[in-house]
């Protein structure tokens, strides 16, 4: 049974690419106001679920629900009939993700960048759009780069903006896929500083990350997977500083932590 402050959950979620399993039977439920940081090895499954839970994969699943209700297919004479076109786009922007290398629009605006899928997506009248991009802009501290287009900017107001344009479909959940690793050093502390405003304000997200200060001082619940699995799944002072799971341990002692 779903509880009643569930935003998201997956049962039984497996993922191969020929004969290499990537995700091996993945349970996990999310929490409303929850931030839950994902770590360990690369290759051990982090994006992959991300990306499954932005409809961006095929994959197998027992179940899998956003709010309590069917999220990504819709239940037809007891089978599974998945959405496609306009209907997996609705189904889509329920759910926010901020990719590694920004993904914009590179021949769009900031301002186009962000009120491109409210309109096209959501029916938002533009008038609303660019109300609604104006102060997402002035939240990440970007309203004088309305007309600047993504080349221009540096890595740090690149993944601004991609933040900026996650938030403007109001999603019930956001995704953040390893966003600083593509960013130098001192560009990173300013979008760490912005995913704790917006964790701080309420919206329950997702984050894939090496960042373990991050993880340990922001997080609410830190996961550990490794080789497609949930290792380990709890609180982060107990997960980082005091890990249960051998291979947890490992793991933390490979990064000197």
């Amino acid at each position: 049974m779903v509880e009643k402050n569930t935003i998201f959950t997956v049962r039984g979620a497996k993922k191969k690419y020929g004969s290499h399993i990537v995700l091996d039977g993945i349970d996990i439920n999310i929490y409303s106001g929850e931030d839950v940081c994902i770590i360990g090895r690369s290759g051990s499954g982090k994006t992959t679920l991300l990306r499954c839970m932005h409809l961006l994969e095929n994959f197998e699943w027992d179940s899998m629900s956003l709010e309590g209700e069917p999220y990504g297919y819709r239940m037809v004479n007891n089978r599974k009939v998945m959405l496609k076109g306009n209907d997996l786009a609705k189904e889509r922007a329920k759910v926010g993700m901020v990719f590694q290398n920004f993904n914009l629009f590179p021949h769009m605006t900031v301002l186009e960048n962000i009120i491109e899928a409210p309109i096209q997506v959501k029916g938002m009248p533009k008038k609303e759009a660019i109300e609604v991009a104006m102060d997402l802009l002035k939240s990440v501290r970007l309203e004088d780069k309305t007309s600047a287009y993504p080349a221009g900017l540096s890595g740090g107001q690149q993944q601004r903006v991609a933040i900026a344009r996650a938030l403007a479909m109001n999603p019930k959940l956001m995704l953040f896929d390893e966003p600083t690793s593509a960013l130098d050093p001192e560009l990173i502390k300013g979008v760490l500083e912005l995913m704790e405003k917006i964790a701080k304000g309420g919206m329950t997200m997702v984050v894939v990350t090496h960042e373990m200060p991050f993880a340990l001082n922001v997080s609410t619940r830190v996961i550990f997977m490794d080789q497609g699995k949930i290792v380990e799944d709890g609180k982060p002072e107990q997960v980082i500083s005091n890990p249960k799971e051998i291979e947890t341990k490992k793991f933390l002692e490979s990064i000197n932590l």
